[in-house]
């Protein structure tokens, strides 16, 4: 996958292999761990531990933006050779969020389990209630943690990052396999933490190394590196904080629908497309400090192309494979061919295939600073999961939620992916028919996508009709999606 990539330096290169390394070894972790607690505590604990989470996340809303900017503003001051300034940076973040959040995860606790009343049955109140204070600890070591690995991004040493967090994964299916024995539940939830604090503190000792001015413990604050890192957080955050929302509200409506056991093997479903996904986004986040490095228009164009024609040549191929391995997945994992963990699969591959493909777009906005877009593109998103997704509790299909929030998800990344690509490359024109069976790119989608057909009909007549159709769905639309991404790679580089 790796020769694919664009040319960049050697470290970028070396920070992208160590990221691909974390996310294959986190998602080995994960299916491992979900696997055992799937046999040891069931679908319905299982569920409930894919809501807390949903919930707690919700906090998130405090971090404000700041990781992006720590990242930002770091990486500007080690481009310059300012070794103290950029200390003084990690350590007005960590000094602005860390501690006021600690008085936030305070009112969260009391917050979610308010919400944990409107969407968990009553039978399972009190488990989840009693895991609630594990995971918000872990939220706030987690945000704690994200400031320390954004400053080790902007010093260029992803790499790092990712040994640690790698150490810190292993160390959670180690903890979650033996506390869950004696303590079900709780103790995965005690886990978690044990894994955040772990990563904590070794990502503390990378960013000391890196930034030799950082005292052991942080306790400077500097109002004007304050001032200069808000300007830019703030005009990320609302963003965040919308999208921050949207997966809640979806394993809400799927909780209040449809049950835990359906929100269950839907979390399980979801796992693995954004665990695969992310090892396509992490071989690529690393370009991202690139596009802030300058101001050339030519410099982003270039780079925008290269980035998204191999995010084509890449994707394409890997999350087919994907989507037409799910029944294998579900027989190796859950060990049956689950329909709901299939389909929802299915439904879900779909649309992160057409958003990983559009995702140079969002590289670009965050790296020229861009947050209102994203701002826009994360309210219409939000907006479409909740309207979309009631209109789908509606349908004569327990899917019709699903394919709401996944057609919001599709809507809300074209937006920014046309808001970027005319940003940067000012004439457009309409693609004709002609031109697009002359496009190599698009014939080559035609190819996969009639492949993935291929593999729907043949398993349409062996199975039910139902579920099928939606398959065929979610098939055209990527087949119109994708074609018109391929379509506009060849059209800019003319």
């Amino acid at each position: 996958m790796l020769k694919h990539m664009i040319n960049l330096p050697r470290q970028v290169s070396r920070n992208a292999r160590w990221s691909i390394a974390q996310t294959v070894i986190s998602a080995i972790v994960l299916f491992l761990l979900y696997k055992f607690l799937l046999r040891e505590l069931g679908t319905e604990q299982l569920g409930l531990w894919a809501l807390i989470l949903a919930t707690t996340s919700l906090a998130r809303i405090g971090e404000l933006g700041f990781a992006s900017a720590t990242m930002r503003f770091i990486g500007r001051y080690k481009g310059e050779g300012d070794d103290k300034a950029a200390a003084e940076v990690l350590e007005t973040s960590l000094m602005t969020i860390s501690l006021p959040f600690l008085v936030l995860t305070v009112l969260a606790y009391w917050l979610a389990q308010g919400l944990l009343y409107l969407v968990v049955s009553a039978p399972n109140l009190a488990l989840a209630k009693q895991i609630l204070p594990w995971a918000l600890l872990s939220l706030w070591l987690g945000v704690t943690s994200s400031l320390i690995q954004s400053a080790i991004d902007g010093c260029g040493r992803m790499d790092r990052k990712n040994m640690i967090l790698i150490g810190s994964n292993v160390i959670y299916l180690c903890g979650a396999v033996f506390l869950a024995t004696g303590y079900g539940l709780e103790g995965v939830a005690i886990a978690q933490a044990i894994q955040t604090l772990a990563a904590l503190v070794g990502l503390w000792f990378i960013a000391r190394w890196e930034l030799k001015a950082l005292p052991w413990l942080p306790y400077r604050w500097r109002r004007h590196r304050f001032n200069e890192i808000a300007a830019f957080a703030f005009s990320m955050q609302i963003g965040s904080i919308i999208g921050l929302l949207i997966e809640p509200i979806t394993k809400a409506l799927l909780s209040r629908y449809l049950g835990l056991s359906f929100l269950a093997f839907y979390e399980m479903a979801n796992q693995v497309v954004t665990r695969i996904r992310s090892v396509l986004v992490a071989g690529f986040q690393a370009i991202v400090p690139q596009f802030s490095t300058t101001n050339s228009e030519t410099v982003h164009e270039s780079l925008f192309l290269r980035t998204e024609q191999k995010t084509l040549d890449i994707g394409l191929p890997f999350i087919s494979i994907v989507i037409m391995s799910f029944k294998a997945i579900s027989l190796l994992w859950i060990g049956k061919e689950e329909q709901i963990f299939i389909t929802s699969g299915h439904i879900l591959s779909g649309s992160w295939l057409i958003v990983t493909l559009l995702m140079p777009a969002y590289f670009y906005l965050v790296g020229t600073g861009q947050g209102r877009p994203i701002a826009v593109g994360q309210v219409a998103s939000l907006l479409g999961t909740i309207a979309l997704g009631l209109l789908g509790s509606y349908a004569n299909t327990k899917y019709g939620i699903l394919l709401g929030c996944a057609t919001a998800l599709i809507l809300a990344n074209i937006y920014l992916y046309m808001h970027a690509t005319n940003r940067l490359f000012k004439s457009r024109r309409i693609i004709s028919a002609s031109q697009l069976l002359r496009n190599k790119n698009c014939i080559s989608v035609l190819a996969y996508l009639s492949a993935l057909s291929i593999f729907f009909t043949i398993d349409f007549l062996l199975d039910t009709p139902l579920q099928h159709a939606l398959n065929f769905t979610v098939c055209a639309a990527m087949t119109a999606g994708i074609a018109l991404i391929a379509a506009n790679i060849k059209r800019s580089n003319k």
